[in-house]
């Protein structure tokens, strides 16, 4: 296939590229993310939980662009699942701060989107549904070097790529084989992701909340009351973004509530993917 080629290209850049040239490089930030096919309501709420396993599980998304957002994210309380974006200037500078501080690291791995306009910006980070089975391995190995020590994956855009099953069993098969969980951050209301995560026995997570899909003060204030509720009930997993009101609005309401926060591991993720 014309992909393969590519592929392997990707391959050895992500593998032998210095880190100098990840940081001179500077591309322009993504879309944080196509909110456009996201259910607007979370997921039916699961049972509750014992009181250890209840808490919010707090995942920053699209990090790894401007050390403005970086500095502006570590300065938080945490953990905070860091879920750094393969090819961005300052993935792996994320990388090695999330690892310094203990929180858990997650490859934010690139997947089509539905909306036309975001499938004409995908690059070759991208799983794309032309792909076979060796070219979205050779992928996921690639992207993976950009977040060293990785401990799950979590998907970015992937309204389409989600929905479909031969492609996300090749996904989690070899997630599964690197010993990582799946985070969907449910794009779509239709993804196979959990479903097959059961068929397969493979550790499939699917996020509550998103934080800032409306990033007006209200639209945050909204949605932070409804995570702190959910949080009460069961680990709640809730995806922010690096934007600029983001970042404000955590550094004022993420204090207090720092005693709540639930680090996001394979243990956790064992535990939650049975459990709720």
């Amino acid at each position: 296939m014309a992909a393969t080629a590519g592929v392997a290209l990707l391959v050895a850049a992500s593998f032998f590229a210095p880190w100098w040239a990840a940081e001179h490089q500077a591309p322009s930030p993504p879309v944080f993310e196509d909110f456009s096919h996201a259910p607007a309501k979370p997921p039916a709420a699961s049972p509750s939980l014992p009181a250890p396993r209840r808490g919010l599980v707090l995942v920053m998304d699209d990090v790894g662009y401007g050390r403005k957002a970086l500095n502006e994210i570590f300065a938080l309380p945490g953990p905070i699942a860091i879920a750094v974006l393969p090819g961005a200037p300052y993935a792996l500078e994320a990388a090695k701060r999330a690892h310094a501080r203990g929180w858990p690291l997650l490859l934010h791995l690139p997947m089509e989107p539905r909306v036309a306009r975001y499938r004409a910006r995908m690059d070759a980070h991208f799983l794309r549904l032309d792909m076979n089975a060796e070219e979205i391995r050779a992928v996921i190995a690639a992207d993976l070097s950009w977040a060293p020590g990785a401990v799950g994956v979590n998907n970015h855009m992937g309204s389409a790529f989600t929905e479909d099953g031969a492609r996300m069993r090749v996904v989690l098969e070899a997630l599964a084989a690197r010993g990582l969980f799946f985070l969907d951050s449910l794009t779509t209301p239709n993804s196979v992701a959990a479903r097959l995560g059961r068929a397969l026995g493979v550790h499939v997570l699917v996020r509550d909340l998103f934080l800032d899909h409306d990033p007006t003060p209200e639209g945050l204030a909204r949605a932070w009351r409804h995570a702190l509720a959910c949080a009460r009930r069961r680990a709640c997993i809730v995806i922010a973004h690096p934007h600029e009101r983001t970042l404000a609005f955590l550094r004022a309401h993420l204090p207090a509530i720092s005693s709540r926060l639930l680090a996001l591991d394979m243990v956790a993720a064992r535990q939650w993917a049975k459990g709720g």
